[in-house]
């Protein structure tokens, strides 16, 4: 499969899943000390929104800045779209974690 691809799906899933995760197991904790796990899941997904993105654009941000310099455009244009990708994961996991709690 083209290594584009790979890594826009890697860092989608990445992203999704620190995001997921991380609000799961933050609201797991919340139970566990008698606290509220929904309010708890809200709370952790929106403090780790930015940076479960961040975290899975990881090592592309030196290639932005090679292509950057080097003045690669495509690869430039790719990695843009892997960012974009990323950040989009995180909104994507915010939202349903904002679904399933506003539904219990």
């Amino acid at each position: 499969m083209n290594d584009f691809v790979v890594q826009m799906v890697l860092s989608f899933s990445i992203s999704i899943g620190m995001l997921l995760g991380g609000a799961l197991l933050g609201s797991l904790g919340s139970l566990l000390i008698g606290g509220y796990p929904a309010t708890t899941m809200l709370d952790v997904a929106e403090r780790i929104r930015m940076w479960a993105a961040v975290a899975a654009i990881g090592g592309t941000w030196r290639l932005f800045e090679l292509a950057l310099w080097e003045r690669q455009f495509p690869d430039l244009a790719q990695q843009i779209l892997i960012v974009i990708a990323t950040f989009a994961a995180a909104h994507l996991g915010y939202t349903l974690i904002q679904w399933v709690v506003r539904a219990a």
